[in-house]
């Protein structure tokens, strides 16, 4: 969890030689030099929403226009390509002003959707600028401004939030099964790359696809690879890009990482893992560093991926928690979720405060996008199933069907796609397709604050949960290229009571604190081979260990 308030310096450009400092800072906890606007900028507000907000709180004016940079860039574009050879990204050390080079047009790549995550920023207002300078595109574009009214009913019901205490909700689990990494290089001949690269205890697997008739393997003597997974990466039926190289490494049973090498220098880290090994965000780090000292030696070039997309389960353990109220709550903050469903005690809602909420995408670009990464039909299935997509996926792959309105609606609304549903002491929360690992961090805090207000007062109520409770659904790691290999195959729940027994949750809820407490020890059918036929051990926290030992004292003194 994160806390995406923070104090945010404004260095406010008057002339070459004089700029004033604005320090926005809502709790008032600022001690040093400046103007203190007592006014929140949030790390997760977007950059468009945090240049407008500094607008209308120094000038108190939405009709005047601001130009912001960091370092040597400007923040809500990029210029594609600089003709005008007087260009400086502070226009105060700009020069060549009558250039006919002013004059030949230019394009940008926009930012504006780009979440805001600076601690200081440099700005100027068109006023403030020599006549010259003023209305230059290469530092003015135009802003749709709110009032300052809006801003702050906006920020007044987030400060709300942010004030209250979330101390009672505690995140119990945190489970990634989905994340993708992605990096682009120049110049990378994938003959080399295959020529020098050697399997190992880390790499399993090699596979070269020059085309459908020259395909090439390198595989570890001591390889991990199932055989079903070996029939699906070597099935030339489902491949369907060529130029590229794979590489395969075996995690654990049912996890793996793929990493897929592009011609064009693409290079994308696909990992796809088995929740029941309660892989952490330090193991997959630990193996893509690997990976990388591996690929950076061959390759001879910096290699510093990104995260683009994850998906992760959470549990959180509540008492007292209504999922009534719950969703009453999430249905009132409309600046951070928009709930889409609510059926079967199961809330589904979009992320609005994430960087690819805004995204309007069609959903051919889209899958078209995935296909040229290398992405393999069933791993392009399952991703779209994880968007709210539904029909008849294959045909819509093979560009056989029209898309209906409303699926063309999904996948524009999308962006992070959240599933809330009652699990053991509290909830269980899936989340799909988060850009990376802060935004995360930052949905976080806000659901665990919502959460903290669908508490209900009194006395202890009994838990809201349906007669027969599930393990909680989130996207089921699969092969690269199979469904054979599911969670939903094993006849007998791995974490604790056969499906539909009813009393499978609070077995579940046992198990997790026991893989919580030695995850390598806890795994493997450990609930149906070693312990439900005798005695089930229970993992306690400290905190939980004095209650009940307080209950075993009052029961003994009454006795």
């Amino acid at each position: 969890m994160k806390d995406p308030f923070e104090i945010i310096k404004v260095y406010r450009w008057k002339s070459l030689t004089e700029k004033e400092l604005y320090v926005f800072d809502a709790d008032g906890l600022y001690k040093g030099d400046g103007i203190i606007i007592k006014e929140a900028l949030l790390k997760d507000d977007t950059i468009d929403t945090v240049l407008n907000k500094i607008c209308v709180y120094i000038q108190q004016n939405n009709n005047l226009r601001l130009y912001a940079w960091k370092g040597n860039n400007p923040l809500l574009y990029s210029i594609n390509k600089i003709l005008w050879k007087g260009y400086n990204v502070n226009p105060f050390k700009s020069s060549n002003l009558n250039s006919s080079e002013l004059k030949e047009s230019i394009t940008y790549e926009y930012h504006k959707d780009k979440l805001f995550n600076y601690k200081s920023i440099d700005i100027v207002f068109e006023n403030d600028l020599p006549k010259d300078l003023q209305n230059n595109k290469y530092y003015f574009i135009d802003l749709k401004i709110q009032t300052l009214k809006y801003y702050k009913k906006q920020d007044e019901k987030l400060l709300y939030l942010k004030n209250l205490n979330s101390n009672n909700i505690k995140l119990t689990k945190q489970i990634y099964n989905r994340v993708d990494f992605f990096v682009k290089l120049e110049n990378i001949i994938l003959s080399d790359v295959f020529e020098n690269i050697q399997t190992s205890n880390i790499i399993d697997m090699v596979q070269w696809i020059d085309d459908l008739s020259k395909i090439m393997y390198k595989v570890y003597i001591k390889h991990h690879i199932s055989n079903e997974y070996f029939n699906n990466w070597t099935n030339i039926d489902k491949i369907n890009k060529i130029n590229i190289i794979n590489i395969y490494s075996i995690i654990s049973k049912n996890s793996y990482c793929k990493i897929i090498i592009d011609n064009d220098g693409s290079i994308l880290f696909k990992y796809i893992l088995d929740t029941r090994r309660y892989i952490k965000w330090e193991d997959i780090e630990l193996h893509k560093n690997n990976i990388i000292n591996i690929l950076s030696s061959i390759i001879k070039k910096s290699i510093k991926p990104k995260e683009i997309s994850l998906n992760v389960n959470l549990n959180f353990e509540i008492n007292n928690g209504s999922m009534k109220v719950l969703l009453s709550k999430i249905s009132e903050n409309v600046n951070i979720f928009h709930v889409i469903d609510n059926k079967q005690n199961i809330i589904t809602c979009t992320y609005k405060r994430s960087s690819n909420y805004a995204q309007n995408i069609d959903i051919y670009d889209y899958i078209k996008s995935r296909i040229n990464l290398g992405i393999s039909r069933s791993e392009l299935i399952q991703e779209l199933t994880n968007l709210g997509i539904s029909g008849n996926l294959e045909a819509l792959i093979d560009n056989d069907l029209d898309v209906p309105e409303q699926d063309k609606i999904k996948i524009k609304e999308t962006g992070t796609y959240i599933t809330i549903q009652i699990y053991s002491q509290g909830y269980n929360v899936s989340i799909n397709n988060c850009p990376n690992n802060e935004e995360l961090n930052y949905l976080i805090f806000w659901i665990t604050k919502i959460m903290s207000i669908s508490i209900l007062s009194g006395k202890l109520l009994k838990k809201e949960q349906p007669l027969l409770m599930l393990p909680p659904k989130s996207p089921t790691p699969i092969s690269s290229d199979s469904s054979s290999i599911e969670h939903g195959s094993i006849d007998f729940d791995l974490e604790g009571g056969s499906k539909g027994s009813g009393v499978g949750v609070y077995q579940n809820y046992f198990i997790d604190m026991l893989q919580q407490a030695d995850k390598d020890l806890f795994v493997d059918n450990y609930a149906r081979d070693k312990c439900q036929n005798k005695f089930q051990p229970i993992v306690l926290s400290q905190e939980n260990k004095s209650k009940l030992r307080k209950i075993i004292n009052y029961i003994l003194i009454i006795l």
